[in-house]
């Protein structure tokens, strides 16, 4: 499936080498410098220009090995020995709207003619973020730490809250080491590709319901004083690998007291039938829209939906913990008594360098979330949320061609290990239909195949046992869906694929 994150291109050009070392000098006047971005388009700030703003800054690295022989770095001379890597350039860039993005100084950095160098960098300054720029050390509160030893890039730890005033600033790291041999000759362009570190989320709140006005008399992700939703962590990033993509890892908590999903702005709100409203900031919305994105740490599906599962009740179906259900909300119903219902945030990733955007939808006392993920450089103007959906003709919801089957569960065995399942989507042709399984036990199941290409018609997989054993006991999962365009915008088809009354549970022994 292709990714969704959109990538940053830094060019760097590599026009010389210097060094006091007579055999490995090149003419004077050659050396390497930053050039403008090739791609403009891409910004780090969420609501920013591309990087190509006067007085936008990048941090570049560059770790030289296999050479032997004297370089200088920044006016210093240094001996390197043989097997040694050493730092090269440990600097800054700015753009100040000419050919080149100057080193901070006027430093000059020249090429040697033997050994490999390894380029990366992060974003320092986004003059565009704000009427002033921020820059990363002013959002987290101070820099972040690199260890040279080990290149590991370490962020401080940082507290998202959607209605903080400070500006949606996105950290913008490189994707790869870029490596050049320099014994090549080769002292052309190198693209040094970058990708976001963060996520931005929206949320709105949609009354579905036919003839009833709602009173909001609160809304939170809180149970029992615990604040769910993971807003508060760090990552570190490794810089040593050779890996054509550097994935960070995040390390993230909660923060009970300082909660994201704060929704004080629509607390007695009246919501009239087909009106909808921008739950971070309490206003009323006009059409379809998704409302005001705010950074956020992105979460691995489990993490933004746990699925534990604690029991099973009289019908074999799970039951599972209360908490998973993480969002609350009170309401009053034409001016009734106050009630209240609780829902999941649906299964899906919040990937870095994309927007989500989740719609709380009010129906018969009852509440749902449709969750769709937009690229970052979406276009709210020319396709706004729910422009697109999901059509399912006739009876076209998901079904299960089994020979066995009792009620909702599948019950996959020896004599019988595959079920057949089907469902026809008539819209959004030459998408990508996605399919997951949810539950605590994904690892022990098969889907074959897991994505399939909407041609207009019915769509046909099978589920069936891997080959892991069970030991005797019973695994269960379910299955959910996600529509991928060919833009990289996901859409969630649980609503429209799955009938609510038969929800399959697939079990095996």
């Amino acid at each position: 499936m292709k990714s969704s994150i959109k990538y940053i291109s830094f060019a760097l050009l590599l026009l010389a080498l210097a060094s006091s070392c007579k055999r490995d000098e090149l003419p004077k006047g050659e050396k390497l410098c930053f050039a403008p971005s090739v791609v403009p388009e891409t910004k780090g700030f969420l609501e920013a220009s591309g990087l190509d703003v006067v007085g936008t800054r990048v941090k570049v690295y560059d770790y030289l090995s296999d050479f032997e022989g004297t370089i200088v770095s920044g006016g210093t001379q240094t001996d390197i020995l043989p097997g040694q890597t050493v730092k090269y350039i440990d600097d800054v860039v700015t753009y100040d709207g000419g050919t080149f993005w100057p080193y901070v100084g006027g430093n000059e950095y020249r090429w040697t003619k033997s050994g490999t160098h390894s380029f990366f960098g992060w974003l320092d300054f986004d003059k565009a973020c704000g009427a002033s720029g921020t820059s990363t050390s002013g959002f987290f509160g101070f820099d972040p730490a690199f260890d040279e030893s080990t290149r590991i890039l370490t962020t401080p730890t940082y507290t998202f809250q959607a209605l903080e005033s400070v500006p949606q600033y996105d950290f913008v790291f490189a994707k790869q080491v870029i490596k050049r041999d320099a014994a090549s000759g080769d002292y052309s362009y190198i693209a040094l590709q970058c990708k976001h570190l963060f996520t931005a989320i929206s949320l709105t709140f949609e009354n579905k319901s036919t003839s009833s006005n709602i009173e909001i008399t609160g809304l939170s992700t809180l149970y029992e004083g615990t604040d769910l939703f993971l807003h508060k962590g760090w990552a570190t990033i490794d810089f040593s690998s050779d890996s054509e993509n550097i994935t960070p890892e995040y390390h993230l908590e909660t923060d009970a007291s300082k909660p994201f999903f704060s929704a004080s702005k629509m607390a007695g709100k009246i919501v009239a039938p087909d009106e909808k409203y921008d739950v971070f900031s309490g206003a009323k919305m006009s059409g379809t829209g998704a409302g005001v994105y705010y950074m956020t740490w992105p979460l691995t599906a489990l993490q933004a939906a746990p699925q534990d599962i604690i029991g099973q009740d009289i019908f074999g179906d799970p039951i599972y913990d209360p908490r998973n259900a993480v969002l609350e909300l009170k309401f009053r119903v034409n001016g009734g008594a106050e009630e209240s219902a609780r829902v999941s945030f649906p299964f899906r990733e919040w990937k870095a360098g994309t927007r989500v955007h989740l719609n709380i939808e009010f129906t018969d006392k009852s509440i749902q979330i449709v969750s769709e993920t937009i690229p970052w450089d979406y276009n709210e103007h020319e396709m706004s949320f729910n422009s697109e959906s999901i059509t399912t003709p006739g009876d076209g919801k998901l079904k299960v061609n089994y020979p066995t089957p009792e009620g909702k569960i599948v019950h996959l065995t020896t004599e019988n290990p595959v079920a057949q399942c089907e469902l026809s989507i008539s819209s959004l042709k030459g998408a990508t239909l996605v399919i997951k399984k949810i539950g605590a036990y994904p690892a022990y199941f098969d889907i074959v195949p897991s994505e399939i290409t909407i041609t207009g018609g019915r769509l046909i997989f099978e589920v069936r046992p891997s080959a892991l054993d069970t030991g005797g006991e019973e695994r269960t999962i379910q299955l959910s869906f996600t529509v991928v365009l060919p833009n990289d915008r996901e859409i969630e088809g649980d609503a429209e694929l799955i009938d609510k009354d038969r929800n399959y549970i697939f079990s095996r022994r």
